[in-house]
């Protein structure tokens, strides 16, 4: 037998096999004859004999024998034949059963493989395999059939590592086959339908051939190509339904088909009964009798001609003994012709025809594949059945649910991960209802050690398993804990970190400090540490992992007893400066800690991963290479195999520094081939390097040139990476970002690879030049892409261009005999590597950018001059970088940059510059900027001493002079000059250097103005020549680069028109320059100009005005309406030219339908709101007895509100301007019906009260008048609450009671001039003719239920969408927007600042138009809620924390009445003077209590539909809430209650709304002023448990105020607004400082100012000291004494305030740290020390809610 081949063996086991049971020793006969061979055979029907001899053997063999063996039989888990896998799991099955008992070696063995085995087989590819599988498993002698003991055996006995991709699918079956045993599987969900109506059966096309791509919903009735209706039927006014019935029967007898329980039979319509090419049942039982299946049928169907042999007599049947005789002869003559026909030579003809059959052959296989291919994509499997009916039907069984669901998590991980770890949770709570407690700890305790188990044994890390068992963790975490070494490790391996974070910190949060042992493998065993502390560790490892450094500061700061050390090198590392890193962490790692305090094992490895990973980062490939290999095993790299931590912290980078070395030419690399060779020989280290490093393997053997294994590897990575991609969540951004890193480097390698694969593409040059000019076209981002994938790009590509050169050399060669030239790529070498060094600067790696300068200069000077003037370029921009970020300069700084200053002379005048324009610019910029830096840094020096000799002698002959500030005089001045220089290069930019002349134009004009902002400020002294030099050339630079569409440019324009104010001699060429600009690119700022109407430096934009008013009228029609009525002009010759200015531009705005929707909102306003601002305007007045004012003012408050007599055109003629603050304009349109009423109500009690005059006001006293308002306005009040009966007057919502004209509006008939607001950015050149038109209103409002009952508006556009819009009344909404507009600026400094934008740190805005002085429209911000009903959402029905007992608002107000029964003012007061710092904390805390400590996180966990979802909910909230307090407190936004802030539902961000107490007005001007900087209550630091503020938010707050500190100079510039047109708030808030004044301070008021400009310079130069730097402390006690005369009783308790402003130096950090001067650590760690002080905090107004 072992001689006999092909076919002729195989028919030789079969009959080998027919005779089995009678052959003795049977096992030694058939070993002897090569048994395992056939097993090993190539041949599929030589195996599947050989498979079946086995099975009919095993019976006979003992373990010993059934061993030598049974890897062969394993090895068929993996056969591409169904049928031996079946004998497989057969002989498996027996096995199991069999060996279970045994106690030999050799069967325990052979049962540890069987089980993996049979655990592969549930994840089977065919049907019948799995389910025969299934059944096998699902036995209850194998499994347990009580539902709660089957699932903790799913987690203790039914998993293996090879098996975690099947996992979750075949899990989720066997324990929802339970669901099939019980009575209700069966059962209805819904007794009864929803009303009485006949169903009519839905019969369904399943056929895969009648599948298309449209997914029409189930219940509509466009279906029709799905469904079969009888004649007659109507499907407009049904919906589809379920059925109960089955409707099929099998068409194939399958009797011995294994047992289906989601189908409850032996039949699944995904089985294929038939042969290859045919129908599957499925498609079978729902074509019966259809035309179709007929044809088919028929193209089928055998021929049915004579063949020969018709006509005899069937097998079997009686025959003559003659007959026999002739048919014996008859065949021994047919014998021998055939024989003597073997020998013919064959015709062309038969030759012919054989090769066209052998086609015909291939064309059908061919035909075949690709139906089974199509069959297996398209096939539909159904579960149910459906019934019609005019109602849905909800008669629907349990197992229609079960099963399809089930069906869909076997063939999708992310359902099955959804679907399991649904059952788990809700089996595991149902516990308690089937067990005693005692079986219940010992389930849970069985679970937690076998979930342990699994994250530790886990070789694979499929992310949906390993997710699957996070989230179970993150939903039981109050049961079920686990060693968090695994979790960490588990979440890294399978890029799943916020899901382990989100684990971790809830563990931390539900187990506190409980004491446990770590039992992460670390240096030192024998310690014990605190599990907490062990959990932070594992955290920080996390967050560490995904480059969160501003969590793992405020792990390392504030949870954790680390060395001071470490958290100066995680400080360096989250700087990007990983040379310092690297240096920390190694000092600490060789320093000997015996005479110290022993560092824990946790952060000794953290020391060493973050070592590492610095080495990494810097590229250091040999440093880390000696690292990892010492760390293992003293350089035996196989030792790694040893300790699953090895291969955990060191294998990857292991690998990743050896394949680096070797790609880069290290021949000392035969330890790495050796590695590799060695682990493939071992089929578990195999599967690990294969799974982790395919990518590595496919770079180790193309560098080998082994291109075929390269390929093999490479699509590995590929079908890696795709699989990872799709299992990821798309929540989890970071891990999908840094996924799409390998992503380029993969394809590059693939593409690669396929190009050497074609000889043709070496013939000539041009197809690898092809090839590198598509790489070069998609280099990675110089800001986005991190340094490993900037290194692992350069790198391949080098091994690539190498390659590509060798083989076009070889090929050049062999045809010619020419010599090398060299390498020929090695200007796109360098290149590509000079572009990853400014990546480096870009990011702050300047020890790596170094790195590479000092590696390509060689190269750079053997090219053309070109390189090296680029390499000198970048040289300079890294030294000029690292110098700008040091606080103080040293003597290697100084040098540096004067060493910068001596190579960009070298090249001054090089035609380079010339030929290459952007190199030229960029030049020049580079050495003014270094003239800059060094004069800046010799300002701060004291004295030229400081420095060493030979620094101060290239000083003195750089500049000519000795003293510090000459040195500067003459460094600012020759800056200035090299700097121009850039302007005179107007050539194009090229590819080497894409440096536009915009940008030299606004690198002059920061250059400039720098310095000349340093002179306002007093730090710098310029000589007269160069100030007024360098203002021309900023207003000059700053508009050309403008005209070149610079965006920065626009956004620096407010500061051109500062400069024209202080130098009227510049007006002219600014003008000049501006008309050569287009008027659009001034509309970002009009409302900056159009204020400057009545100003003297107006005549500088009245061309732009004009030019916008004619082109653009409805972008000036707001602003100019607005403004205009603050205009005062007087009589001098520019005061006419303004006037004029002002008509020109009203006659072109003069558009009545603009001015009728201004008119019309006006109607929104609140009457009775309105009647109380009146009455503040008569109290002033009432105070400065100007009683001629007082009846005017009385007079215009009567017509607007309570007498409607008057005409439209009468009402126009009311001059609002000199009177009444609350009337804009007249009114164009008809009053309401609401104000009406209103009037009609009150008119009366007006007259009667105040005369209908007004003459009985001018005769009462402030009191008298208070107490008479104040009973009216409560009247009103209740009248406008519905307290009353009647409810006439509270606010109605529709539109027509407010306003006919807008309610009967349409764009047809009025008119489709009127625009939607707000369409007028800036940003863009706008055309009008695009913009949305207005079409009508919608006829229903919302009334919100604030004070001033805002009403939300609906405009329809004529691009059918809706706009809505809160109308705003009685409001100046001129500050909001100038808000909007400032946090607009905030958001493009974060975009400039690379840690902002690396963050994507922002704050949300939205528009604001302030039509009037008193009506405006805001952006309705959608899917938003307010804060405290974000909060509230989450109480329970028990936690009612407004009780009038027990609620902390309560408690609050009766703490407060114990000191006094006075008014809150006045109690608020005494409680500041009586009630010590202990007392207000306890008391606080008592408050505090009454609150569940979570409700934020509580709200944020209802969204959610993931713990994935929920942290970056969280996280997005915690971002943007901190980057908008920054913001905030900047701009001194105070009135920060809880319903001052939004939560977007969607993203979870914050967003700030009502900006009414700006700029510190809420400290100086409300009767119980605000002390805090901003809200950090409570509720909103416990989102972030458990680190709270410190970590995220505060690092985020560090970024945000850095970057706003650095570049304040452009949100000063767009402060200008407010000194140049103050709002009537702003007027207002003048008016009562300056009462509060003493005399002498309003006569140095009164002569220095002319006007209210006072005022608003003062606040925007505290704006200004926090920019600086001051202590946010001193500012608040600044603020409190500027309103110190708002009360007498706040007059007496101002100490007390200020000293709980200032805080005590023993508890309060912001009052350890300077007044000013403070760094950005400082300053916020000071602003959080005072937002969080529960001494301000127990003492804040009850409305603002401190205790949330």
């Amino acid at each position: 037998m072992p001689n006999l081949r092909g076919e002729f063996r195989t028919l030789c086991l079969d009959v080998l096999l027919s005779r089995i049971d009678t052959i003795s020793d049977v096992f030694i006969e058939l070993k002897s004859k090569g048994l395992l061979s056939y097993l090993t055979h190539r041949d599929e029907n030589t195996q599947l004999t050989a498979m079946k001899i086995v099975k009919a053997i095993m019976v006979k063999l003992k373990p010993v024998e059934m061993n030598q063996i049974f890897s062969a039989i394993t090895a068929f888990a993996s056969h591409p034949s169904a049928s031996c896998r079946n004998i497989m799991y057969d002989i498996m099955m027996w096995v199991c059963d069999n060996y279970r008992e045994e106690d030999d070696v050799d069967a325990i063995e052979i049962l540890r493989q069987t089980k993996d085995c049979l655990l592969r087989g549930l994840g089977d590819e065919d049907l019948q395999c799995r389910l025969m599988v299934q059944n096998f498993w699902s036995a209850e002698t194998r499994l347990p059939g009580h539902t709660v003991d089957r699932l903790v055996a799913m987690f203790e006995a039914m998993y293996s590592p090879s098996t975690e991709q099947y996992f979750l699918s075949y899990a989720t079956n066997l324990v929802l086959e339970m669901t099939s045993k019980s009575p209700d599987y069966q059962r209805e969900i819904f007794e009864l339908p929803l009303e009485d109506c006949k169903f009519q059966d839905l019969s369904v096309k399943s056929s895969w051939r009648h599948r298309h791509a449209a997914m029409t919903p189930l219940f509509a009735t466009t279906l029709a190509t799905q469904t079969d209706i009888e004649e007659g039927e109507s499907m407009s006014v049904n919906v589809r339904a379920t059925q109960q019935d089955v409707q099929f029967t099998a068409t194939q007898d399958a009797s011995r088909a294994p047992f289906n329980w989601l189908t409850q039979s032996s039949l699944d319509t995904f089985t294929d009964f038939s042969s290859v090419g045919t129908e599957t049942s499925s498609s079978l039982m729902f074509t019966v009798g259809t035309a179709d299946m007929a044809a088919r049928a028929s193209i089928h169907r055998p021929s049915l001609k004579p063949r020969s042999g018709f006509g005899k007599s069937r097998p079997g049947a009686q025959v003559k003994k003659e007959e026999k005789a002739n048919e014996e002869d008859d065949a021994d003559k047919s014998e021998f012709f055939r024989l003597k026909r073997r020998f013919k030579r064959d015709d062309e003809k038969t030759r012919v025809y054989f090769a066209k059959k052998n086609i015909r052959v291939q064309q059908m296989r061919e035909m075949v594949k690709a139906e089974q291919k199509s069959k297996r994509e398209s096939q539909v499997t159904m579960y149910r059945k459906y019934r019609i009916g005019d109602l849905p039907d909800i008669q629907i069984k349990y197992s229609y649910i079960i099963a399809p669901l089930q069906a869909i998590a076997h063939r999708d991980s992310t359902i099955a991960k959804l679907l399991f770890s649904e059952v788990f949770k809700a089996i595991f709570n149902k516990m308690d209802e089937v067990k005693p407690e005692r079986e219940i700890q010992e389930s849970i305790k069985q679970i937690n050690s076998s979930i342990d188990t699994i994250l530790s044994s886990s070789t694979n890390y499929f992310p949906p398993f390993i997710s699957c068992v996070l989230d179970i963790l993150f939903e039981l975490r109050n049961k079920l804990t686990v060693d968090v070494s695994n979790i960490s490790s588990c979440a890294v391996i399978s890029n799943i970190q916020p899901l382990g974070i989100v684990v971790l910190e809830d563990q931390l949060i539900v187990q506190g400090g409980e004491e446990a042992r770590s039992s992460k493998r670390g240096r030192n065993d024998g310690l014990t540490v605190s599990r907490d502390i062990a959990t932070w560790i594992e955290l920080a490892r996390l967050y560490k992992s995904v480059d969160e450094f501003d969590v793992l500061l405020g792990i390392f700061t504030n949870k954790l007893g680390t060395k001071e050390i470490t958290k100066k090198a995680v400080e360096a590392e989250s700087r990007c400066d990983y040379h310092k890193a690297r240096t920390y962490y190694e000092e600490a790692l060789d320093k000997d800690w015996s005479t110290d305090e022993k560092p824990l094992d946790a952060e000794l490895d953290l020391w060493d991963d973050c070592r590492m990973k610095c080495l990494n980062n810097l590229t250091q490939w040999k440093e880390l290479q000696n690292v990892t290999e010492m760390a293992v095993d003293e350089g035996n790299i196989a030792k790694v195999w040893d300790d699953t931590f090895y291969q955990e912290h060191y294998l990857p980078y292991i690998m990743r520094s050896k394949v680096k070395l070797m790609l880069q030419g290290d021949e000392d690399q035969q330890t790495l081939l050796d590695f590799v060779d060695g682990a493939m020989r071992n089929p578990e280290q195999k599967s690990l390097l294969e799974s982790r490093y395919c990518e590595y393997l496919a770079l180790m053997y193309a560098w080998q040139q082994d291109y075929d294994r390269a390929r093999h590897y490479s699509k590995m990575a590929q079908d890696k990476f795709l699989q990872e991609w799709c299992s990821t969540d798309v929540l989890i951004v970071s891990s999908r970002a840094s996924r799409l890193q390998v992503l380029q480097p993969l394809v590059e390698l693939q593409e690669f690879l396929e190009f050497m694969s074609l000889e043709s593409n070496f013939n000539t040059n041009f197809p690898s030049t092809q090839l590198l000019s598509k790489w070069e076209r998609r280099n990675p981002h110089v800001i986005l892409d991190s340094i490993d994938t900037w290194d692992d790009i350069v790198t391949n590509r080098n091994v690539y261009l190498d390659h590509l050169s060798q083989k076009l050399t070889t090929s050049k060669t062999e045809d010619s005999m020419e010599t090398d030239d060299g390498d020929i790529f090695l200007s796109s070498k360098v290149k590509l590597k000079l572009l990853m060094a400014e990546s480096s600067t870009t990011q702050n790696n300047y020890k790596l950018s170094l790195n590479i300068l000092a590696e390509t200069r060689r190269q750079c000077k053997e090219l053309d001059g070109i390189n090296m003037l680029l390499w000198s370029h970048l040289y300079t921009l890294t030294h000029q970088k690292k110098a700008s970020q040091n606080t103080e300069w040293s003597d290697d700084v100084f040098n540096s940059i004067l060493s910068t200053g001596d190579l960009l002379g070298k090249y001054e005048k090089s035609g380079l510059l010339k030929e290459h324009a952007g190199l030229g610019r960029r030049h020049f910029v580079l050495t003014g900027q270094s003239h800059k830096l060094l004069a800046s840094a010799v300002s701060n020096l004291k004295d030229l001493r400081d420095l060493n000799d030979k620094n101060q002698q290239k000083l003195k002959d750089l500049t000519g002079k000795s003293k510090p500030i000459e040195i500067t005089q003459v460094l600012v001045h020759n800056g200035y000059e090299q700097i121009k220089k850039s302007l005179s290069f107007d050539g194009k930019s090229t590819l080497d250097c894409s440096y536009g002349m915009d940008e030299a134009y606004l690198m002059v004009a920061k250059y400039c103005d720098t310095f000349l902002r340093l002179e306002e400020d007093d730090e710098m002294s310029l000589s007269g020549k160069d100030s007024d030099t360098f203002t021309s050339t900023v207003i000059v630079c700053l508009l050309n680069a403008m005209k070149l569409d610079c965006k920065e440019a626009r956004q620096r324009f407010p500061r051109l028109l500062q400069l024209v104010e202080m130098n009227p001699n510049t007006v002219e060429k600014f003008k000049e320059k501006c008309k050569e600009l287009p008027c659009w690119m001034f509309i970002m700022w009009i409302g900056q100009m159009v204020a400057l109407l009545d100003k003297p430096e107006s005549k500088a934009v009245h061309d732009i005005i004009i030019d916008i008013a004619k082109t653009y009228p409805q972008a000036v029609t707001y602003p100019f309406k607005l403004s205009g009525e603050g205009y005062t002009f007087g009589n001098t010759p520019e005061d006419k030219e303004n006037k004029a200015v002002k008509q020109r531009t009203e006659e072109l705005l003069n558009d009545s339908l603009v001015s009728k929707f201004v008119s019309a909102l006006e109607q929104f306003s609140q009457p009775d709101q309105l009647f109380k601002d009146w009455s503040e305007d008569i109290k002033l007045l009432i105070k400065k007895k100007e009683k001629d004012k007082i009846k005017t003012e009385f007079t215009k408050m009567y017509k607007l509100i309570f007498d409607h007599s008057m005409t439209s055109s009468a009402r126009q003629s009311v001059d609002p301007s000199q009177g009444l603050s609350q009337v804009s304009q007249a009114s164009m349109v008809e009053t309401g019906n609401y104000i009406k009423k209103f009037g009609a109500k009150f008119k009366k009690d007006v007259e009667k009260m105040f005369g209908k005059d007004g003459q009985k006001i001018g005769s009462m006293s402030l009191k008298e008048f208070q107490q008479n308002f104040g009973k009216l306005y409560q009247e009103m009040d209740e009248e406008v609450k519905g307290i009353n009966k009647k409810k006439e007057l509270i606010p109605p919502k529709s539109l027509v009671d407010y306003c006919e004209w807008m309610a009967d509006f349409s764009g047809s008939t009025q008119g489709r001039r009127l625009e939607i607001p707000g369409q007028y950015n800036g940003e863009s050149k706008p055309m009008p003719e695009y913009h949305v038109k207005v079409v009508g209103f919608d006829p229903r409002i919302l009334v919100m239920s604030s004070i001033r009952k805002p009403k939300r508006i609906t405009i329809r556009g004529n691009d059918e969408k809706d706009y809505n819009y809160l109308v705003k009344g009685g409001e100046d909404l001129r500050q909001d927007q100038r808000i909007e507009q400032l946090f607009h600026l905030m958001n493009q400094v974060f975009v400039n600042n690379p840690a902002c934008r690396h963050r994507k740190l922002h704050v949300k805005t939205y528009q604001v138009i302030p039509m009037t002085s008193r009506v405006g429209l805001i952006e309705w911000v959608k899917n938003t809620i307010p804060l405290k009903e974000f909060l509230r959402g989450s109480l329970t029905e028990r936690e009612n924390i407004d009780d009038r007992k027990t609620g902390p608002l309560f408690l609050h107000l009766e703490w407060l009445k114990k000191l006094t029964k006075e008014n809150q003012i006045v109690q608020y007061c005494q409680m500041y003077l009586k009630y010590n710092k202990t007392e207000t904390i306890r008391e606080f805390k008592n408050k505090e209590s009454r609150i569940p400590w979570d409700l934020m996180r509580r709200s944020f966990r209802q969204m959610s539909t993931s713990p994935e979802a929920f942290h970056v909910l969280c996280v997005n909230c915690a971002v943007s809430y901190a980057v908008m307090s920054i913001c905030q407190y900047i701009l001194g936004i105070g009135d920060r209650h809880l319903s001052n802030s939004m939560i977007d539902l969607s993203t979870g961000q914050m967003v700030g709304i009502d900006f009414g107490h700006a700029f510190g007005s809420a400290t100086q001007f409300l009767p119980i002023p605000e002390l805090m900087p901003f809200r950090l209550t409570r509720q909103i630091r416990n989102l972030m448990m458990p680190l709270q503020e410190k970590g995220l938010m505060e690092s985020t707050m560090i970024h945000a105020l850095r970057a706003l500190r650095e570049d304040y100079d452009l949100l000063l510039n767009t402060m200008d607004i407010f000194i140049k047109e103050p709002s009537l708030d702003w007027q207002i808030n003048a008016e009562k400082q300056k009462q509060a004044m003493g005399e002498e301070s309003i006569e140095a008021v009164e002569e220095t100012e002319e006007d209210i400009s006072w005022f608003p310079k003062q606040k925007v130069q505290y704006a200004l000291r926090k920019m600086k730097g001051h202590n946010p402390r001193i500012i608040t006690r600044d603020e409190l004494k500027l309103g110190e005369k708002r009360s007498l009783t706040f007059s007496k308790a101002l100490k007390a305030f200020e000293n709980v402003a200032l805080g005590d130096p023993k508890d309060n950090i912001r009052s350890q740290l300077p007044d000013r001067g403070l760094s950005v650590e400082q300053q916020v760690a000071a602003l959080i020390d005072q937002a969080t002080d529960p001494n301000i905090l127990g003492r804040t107004y009850a409305g603002w809610e401190p205790w949330m």
